[in-house]
């Protein structure tokens, strides 16, 4: 299985925030999961990837690993 954290510039909030996603891909197949995690601008590159050492980044990681663990 991969994961992979997924941020989508077209959903960008009222109060400038984005929604981190979790995409999962088994045998081709994926499924997206919305998580309550909320990355600002100063917390994403250009290209839309979380920058590293930043809070937003390890939350994310631990749910990742979260649900790693329970796969």
């Amino acid at each position: 299985m991969d994961m992979k954290t997924e941020i989508n510039r077209s959903e960008l909030k009222a109060d400038g925030t984005y929604n981190a996603n979790i995409r999962f891909t088994l045998d081709r197949k994926t499924k997206h999961l919305s998580t309550n995690l909320f990355a600002t601008q100063q917390d994403l590159t250009p290209s839309f990837k979380l920058k590293e050492d930043t809070f937003i980044k390890r939350k994310v990681y631990a749910k990742r690993t979260l649900y790693h663990i329970k796969a």
